[in-house]
């Protein structure tokens, strides 16, 4: 809704810009420095706004500087800026944005552009029209309410800037074309009111994303349709006030194969996501790490994830409902959740095969996860879940119609301190299959507990307590294959 309205908005300012004469027109093929090029003629000042002729192309030559207070490109016009070459647009006029581009024109830069855009959008990419900026391009946007804007396409090969001097009061980028940040090339957001990236688009980030450099922004990326993080890609989100990754659609998927740094923040990533098996997600400094909300979604995890590894998380490392659904195959890491829980899941499914680590470095306040309301946790074979430093009741509590089915192992407190292990009440079923294998040390509470009517444990496997150190009560279980004790303060009950 947010980028419609500012469709609606650019589109009133494009017809009261369109409605306004250029004073100088460049009527050749050559250089901007030739007075002869242009119409009138004449080099332009800065004080004076200039157009480009349809299909002329128009040359900033390297090592000049040229100036103007706002610049249009109209059909299938061209503007190159060669290597040390410069482009000041400094706009006079509130209603004019500096840099504007239309119908099939192009700006190739290799050298620099400075756009200021006196509470406008700085620079607005049209349809059709293409953006390419060189290795040796660099682009600063400051002074703007949007700082770039593009329905176009856009090649990245340099450094974009936005807000470095002054920033930008709405969007860095507000993008629904295309946009490539290539390998080695950068994009700076220091500072922004509104959103860092927001994009409806096609963006693949091949190179290097940094928002939220120098001050805050609104929330770091937003996305509403696919975005790529591809191999070599980097995305770092510093201060966010609300989100750090964030979707409004269950279409706007996150794949990430590169690395991804989120901190400061209230929700670290609530965008839907694949994190490949190359790819790294680290989280700190945040209410939730990751908050997954869409009905009936997927996300999934091959890589690795570390959330809470260096900063607080003050409520969840990750949190699921409305059966936004998570499958882990790689690694997922939890810690410093002082005030909360690991993973809190009421009704939806997590399925893994790989390893979740839960407090191994630093402390989890009240659980290590939490299933409620019909949730279902599947630990396949092959799969570890490991839970220590629960400071809370439990390291797993399972109530109102939750399911627990292991074929994997899930060891707790096997390195350190939890209150209790596994608390079952309210009708909730635990299924400990042939190959599952369970090992609980180091409880201040209860090993196993299985409380109040309708809930049910199944064991098939391996039950283990007091292998590694004392259990202080009991393990109360429904039915056993095997149990080993190590420790004679153990006590236990069979039921």
């Amino acid at each position: 809704m947010l980028l419609k309205k500012y469709l609606l908005f650019t589109l009133l300012v494009l017809c009261i810009q369109l409605s306004y004469s250029q004073d100088k027109i460049f009527i050749n093929h050559g250089f901007w420095d030739v007075a002869s090029n242009w119409s009138p003629a004449g080099v332009p000042t800065s004080t004076q706004t200039v157009g480009i002729g349809s299909n002329y192309t128009c040359t900033i030559p390297a090592g000049y500087m040229a100036e103007c207070a706002g610049l249009i490109l109209t059909t299938n016009a061209d503007i190159i800026i060669q290597h040390t070459g410069t482009l000041t647009v400094i706009a006079t006029q509130i209603i004019f944005s500096p840099i504007r581009v239309y119908g099939g024109s192009t700006i190739t830069n290799a050298g620099e552009i400075h756009a200021f855009g006196l509470m406008n959008t700085a620079l607005i990419l049209e349809a059709l029209s293409t953006l390419t900026n060189q290795t040796t391009g660099i682009i600063n946007i400051n002074k703007s309410n949007i700082g770039f804007a593009s329905s176009g396409t856009v090649h990245n090969h340099g450094v974009i800037n936005v807000g470095n001097t002054n920033d930008a009061q709405g969007s860095g980028l507000s993008l629904i074309g295309n946009f490539t940040n290539y390998q080695n090339a950068s994009i700076l957001i220091h500072k922004s009111s509104g959103v860092g990236i927001g994009s409806s688009g096609n963006f693949i980030n091949q190179g290097t994303c940094q928002i939220a450099i120098s001050g805050t922004v609104s929330t770091g990326i937003f996305v509403t349709t696919p975005f790529l993080n591809d191999t070599t890609g980097t995305i770092t989100i510093n201060s966010s006030i609300n989100n750090g990754f964030n979707s409004n659609s269950s279409s706007a998927h996150v794949t990430n194969k590169g690395t991804i740094s989120i901190s400061y923040c209230n929700y670290g990533l609530t965008a839907l996501f694949t994190n490949r098996n190359i790819g790294t997600i680290s989280i700190n400094n945040c209410t939730r790490g990751i908050s997954l909300s869409y009905s009936g979604s997927a996300s999934s995890n091959a890589g690795t994830i570390h959330i809470g590894n260096t900063g607080n998380i003050s409520a969840y490392g990750i949190f699921q409902e409305n059966n936004a659904d998570l499958t882990n195959t790689g690694f997922l890491y939890i810690d410093n959740a002082n005030f909360g829980m690991g993973i809190n899941n009421p009704g939806t499914q997590f399925t893994n095969s790989g390893t979740v680590t839960i407090g191994n470095n630093a402390n989890i306040g009240t659980t290590g996860i939490e299933l409620y309301t019909s949730a279902i946790l599947t630990n396949n074979i092959g799969g570890v879940i490991e839970i220590n430093r629960c400071t809370g009741y439990a390291a797993m509590a399972i109530a109102n119609f939750p399911t627990l089915n292991n074929s994997g192992t899930i060891k707790m407190g096997n390195l350190q301190n939890i209150g209790g292990g596994i608390i079952s009440w309210w009708s909730s079923q635990i299924t400990n299959t042939s190959t599952g294998i369970m090992e609980i040390n180091r409880s201040s509470w209860v090993g196993i507990l299985v409380d109040q009517s309708g809930t049910l444990f199944n064991n098939s496997g391996t039950i283990t307590g007091g292998n590694l150190a004392p259990l202080a009560r009991l393990i109360l279980l429904p039915k056993r294959r095997i149990l080993t004790i190590q420790y004679q303060e153990l006590s236990m009950e069979m039921i």
